[in-house]
């Protein structure tokens, strides 16, 4: 008895605290102080402790998506194969046709004024007398819209030279102008076709006027005529319907 006295029970809310196994625990009147953690909350101190002391770096990192297309670098290699493959001995180039001169003149011009090639060495090969040896007149003049086309690319001496009356392409006429669009030639043809519907329109207008004049013309004639012809009938008529009635009272006279 004394033993049992002895022994303490426990207090009958420590018991009660306990939740039974598979229950969710509740907050109660014991439980004062304490804080529960939400699930948003228990995931942001989970990505807290994953990020460790740098919480300053994002966990997870966006990506950057853009449509805009990106110019793709121009192939400089090209630019040095042409370069290789320009032929820049004077006597190899003067050995060329016309024509092909013509060709070399528009690369060379190119080159040259993306610093591929020296100017110095075009220059020196489009200056020379033999360069426009048996060269017609056409394509003479295709090579000299070239160069004054690009006289930026050579230097100011050089830009006087090219433009003097001494220079080799001098005798040469000046390039043709651009043929008319299409459309501004063929609308002079469009205004004169205009310009005819417009008359011809006129003069049906004005034939059906006059054929809607003679037209009214003869219809008010007929008109006329037939009235005429009704009058002239009617008269008739009065004239039967008198003469009935006079020979009506003339016979019973006679009979008597």
């Amino acid at each position: 008895g004394s033993g049992a006295r002895g022994r303490r029970r426990a207090p009958r809310g420590a018991h009660e605290s306990r939740p039974p196994a598979g229950r969710m625990a509740t907050l109660g009147w014991r439980d004062a102080g304490q804080v529960l953690l939400s699930k948003a909350d228990a995931e942001r101190r989970k990505g807290e402790e994953q990020r460790g002391e740098d919480r300053a770096a994002p966990v997870f990192q966006g990506a950057v998506m853009s449509r805009r297309q990106h110019r793709q670098p121009r192939d400089r290699g090209a630019d040095r194969g042409d370069a290789v493959s320009l032929v820049t001995d004077l006597h190899e180039v003067l050995g060329k046709r016309p024509e092909s001169r013509l060709k070399w003149l528009q690369s060379a011009l190119l080159l040259a004024g993306r610093k591929k090639v020296a100017v110095g060495v075009v220059y020196d090969i489009v200056t020379h007398k033999r360069f426009v040896a048996d060269v017609r007149p056409g394509t003479g003049a295709q090579m000299k819209a070239l160069i004054n086309a690009n006289l930026h690319v050579f230097s100011p001496k050089q830009q006087r030279h090219l433009q003097s009356d001494s220079n080799i392409f001098g005798s040469f006429p000046e390039a043709a102008p651009a043929p008319a669009p299409r459309g501004q030639g063929e609308r002079r043809p469009a205004a004169s076709r205009a310009g005819a519907s417009a008359d011809s329109s006129d003069s049906s207008g004005r034939e059906r006027d006059g054929a809607e004049g003679a037209g009214g013309r003869r219809r008010a004639a007929a008109e006329a005529d037939a009235r005429r012809r009704r009058e002239a009938a009617e008269a008739e008529g009065r004239k039967r319907r008198k003469t009935g009635g006079a020979e009506a009272r003339a016979r019973p006279q006679g009979s008597q």
